[in-house]
């Protein structure tokens, strides 16, 4: 056996034994046997939260820099909560409806809107998560404040541990999207303030307090909405790249896995852990299948995807043998990986295409 064909061949399977690896901990849910609890996959997602980028100085004393965003008219000020995440409740979606309606239309039950208006909510009723309390929603100087809109991830804890250092879309898209949104009772709010599950920003910079972590944490009260509430921290945190202090994630981790133990249900629309950015991903399984044509013998990558294609097909059927097919069957039942897998195969493709020499 010809001994720099062997090292190709085995360079290959590590390639797409490593592409498998990452997408099963960037994309747990595709990648879950069936049957399982949901929650196994928001634990592994848990697991892989990034790494706390905690900022040096409280959002009234930095001042953000929001050039360039492609939304010109939603700043107003460089500091404080609209001046790091826009105007509250930014139409980004540019439906003619600010958010806060938006969620209300969406979380409330038996809607009515003010008159001459398809937009604004005038009146519902919210069962709310935080506290298992029927609240009624009635629009009204006196009255709105009972079923208030909360940011899962709150925005002073977001800017705390990452956010800071993000660009302004970026930080407008996070304050607005619906995944990290929830109409709840309003004192329940006030409570949370921007809690994470373990820890707070507090402080300030101009006399030396700031902290990112030393404040207390906040739960919900409703014990059967908390498998709900840490996995929806755990997919807006994913999703985003927002980091989190050891506590926090930790606290995820361990909740998760213990309501995947007790097969907790799962009623709310969670944001899906295939929504998480694929951008992570994509550079850590190109460097992978860099690293296995270098161990192949410093293969040249063929970056055209047309020219790679002829010979993916070969180069699989002979790494994986007659595993090629049950690859493929696999594939097929886990959608969501298809189109990341094929990368990875046609990368591997110009291995066999180019590598024959």
């Amino acid at each position: 056996m010809n001994p720099m064909k062997t090292r190709r061949r085995l360079s290959s399977i590590w390639a797409v034994l490593t592409a498998l690896v990452l997408l099963s901990a960037v994309q747990p849910a595709a990648l879950a046997e069936e049957g399982a609890s949901p929650y196994t996959a928001y634990a592994e997602a848990a697991k892989g939260i990034a790494a706390d980028n905690p900022a040096p100085q409280d959002w009234n004393t930095a001042q953000a820099d929001n050039s360039g965003s492609s939304h010109p008219d939603a700043w107003q000020r460089s500091s404080g909560r609209t001046g790091w995440f826009g105007e509250s409740w930014y139409d980004v979606d540019g439906n003619g409806c600010d958010t806060r309606n938006d969620v209300l239309k969406r979380d409330l039950t038996e809607v009515s809107y003010k008159k001459g208006s398809d937009c604004v909510v005038a009146s519902g009723n919210l069962k709310d998560p935080y506290t298992g309390k029927d609240i009624s929603f009635k629009r009204g100087k006196d009255t709105s404040s009972a079923v208030q809109i909360d940011h899962l991830l709150p925005l002073g804890y977001v800017y705390a541990h990452g956010g800071w250092a993000w660009d302004a879309d970026a930080r407008l898209a996070i304050a607005n999207d619906p995944g990290n949104l929830l109409a709840v009772d309003g004192p329940a709010n006030g409570q949370k303030s921007d809690s994470g599950p373990t820890t707070s920003p507090k402080g300030q910079s101009s006399n030396g307090t700031w902290t990112t972590d030393g404040g207390k944490g906040w739960v919900p009260v409703n014990q059967p909405f908390i498998c709900e509430y840490a996995a929806s921290l755990t997919a807006t945190a994913r999703k985003h790249g927002l980091g989190m202090p050891d506590g926090d994630r930790q606290w995820l981790v361990s909740k998760l896995e213990s309501c995947a133990t007790s097969n907790a249900g799962m009623t709310k629309q969670i944001t899906p852990l295939d929504e998480v950015t694929m951008e992570s991903v994509k550079e850590q399984v190109s460097a992978a299948v860099a690293e296995a044509a270098q161990k192949a013998g410093k293969v040249e990558i063929e970056t055209d995807p047309s020219k790679a294609a002829a010979g993916a097909t070969n180069n699989v059927e002979r790494t994986l043998g007659p595993w090629a097919q049950k690859a493929m069957d696999w594939m097929g039942k886990y959608p969501m990986a298809t189109a990341t897998i094929a990368g990875v195969v046609i990368a591997l493709g110009t291995m066999g295409a180019r590598g024959r020499r």
